[in-house]
């Protein structure tokens, strides 16, 4: 996992609940981003493990995601990630936000970066 909450391990002791569910989002957000990894590399068995490790809901998103990137061809679109994939990407991280219980105050603050390499197609 490549999420890093370092900088907030100080800060656990004062508010475990808070930090327990700022983990636990962080680790839902990493398996999104690992399963768009995955789908790039063009690791099926990963994408597999993945989809089917996730709670249901977030399984049923990861589904969803590999299934729009590997009918890529079938979206008349120049650029498939700018106009399909990636809002694809964004809608399953934000209703990740919208499902947490409110009040919690996690979401917005955790960021992703993605490298895009030219000459990589969905398969």
């Amino acid at each position: 996992m490549c999420t890093d909450l370092r900088y907030l391990e100080s800060s656990a002791s004062s508010a475990p609940e808070a930090f327990a569910r700022i983990r636990e989002y962080a680790g839902q957000w990493q398996v999104v981003v690992d399963t768009v990894s995955a789908l790039m590399r063009q690791d099926r068995p990963e994408v597999k493990r993945l989809i089917e490790s996730a709670e249901p809901a977030l399984s049923d998103e990861l589904k969803m995601l590999a299934w729009t990137y590997r009918n890529a061809d079938r979206f008349p679109v120049v650029d498939f990630w700018a106009s399909v994939m990636g809002p694809q990407v964004a809608c399953v991280l934000r209703n990740l936000e919208m499902s947490l219980p409110p009040g919690l105050g996690c979401g917005h603050g955790l960021l992703c970066m993605l490298e895009i390499e030219a000459g990589n197609s969905a398969a």
